[in-house]
């Protein structure tokens, strides 16, 4: 199985299943091993990237609107259910869904970036703007993404995909009342609950 169990110090340090290319203990990124690797295999990098994405610059967070930002605070009238921070993360060092770290590969000429979602406050904060009578709390929510990566202990395996978790969003969620529906979610300002049917309504009449 490709890749190890041991966490690197970067991740000891920060308690995440991944960390930066240069930030958080970037010093323990085998970049001279990744930057052999991505030598070696240029010219089928080079077709998997192409032109337009091996000088790759990192990209910017899109203006839209209150969430904007490296920040998820609103500004003007309203707010959000639950607020959220974030951040481009140029990964370094990644744990897959399989629990294995595998090093992502990064260099100069070929850069790959995630976007991190946070939850701004801590976990299982109350949502604002729900009702104190229900039990809605901010809960993180993640999604799964493939990167190109490397296992620095087996070079000669060259670059492949690997499947990971990242922080992709903060949603409230709202337990569930004694003979009410299932528990409902809502992110970004919105909330949707459960109604009854109209056989529901039926049998209660």
């Amino acid at each position: 199985m490709a890749g190890s169990s041991q966490a690197p110090a970067c991740a000891t340090a920060s308690g995440k299943h991944y960390c930066s290319f240069k930030e958080e203990g970037g010093a323990a990124y085998p970049a001279e091993v990744v930057a052999k690797i991505a030598q070696y295999y240029r010219y089928p990098l080079q077709s998997l990237f192409g032109t337009a994405l091996s000088h790759q610059v990192m990209p910017q967070l899109a203006n839209d609107g209150p969430s904007s930002g490296s920040s998820g605070s609103s500004s003007g009238v309203g707010g959000l259910v639950c607020e959220a921070t974030t951040r481009l993360v140029r990964v370094g060092w990644a744990m897959n869904t399989s629990g294995r770290w595998l090093a992502v590969l990064n260099t100069d000429h070929y850069q790959q970036y995630v976007t991190e979602v946070l939850c701004a406050q801590q976990a299982n904060s109350a949502c604002h703007y729900v009702p104190p009578c229900y039990q809605a709390t901010c809960t993180q929510r993640y999604n799964t993404q493939k990167l190109l990566v490397v296992d620095p202990a087996v070079p000669h395996r060259g670059p492949f995909l690997s499947e990971f978790l990242f922080p992709s969003c903060c949603v409230c969620h709202v337990r569930a009342l004694a003979g009410d529906g299932a528990a409902v979610k809502s992110g970004g300002g919105s909330k949707t609950y459960s109604k009854a049917t109209p056989t529901d309504q039926r049998k209660k009449a």
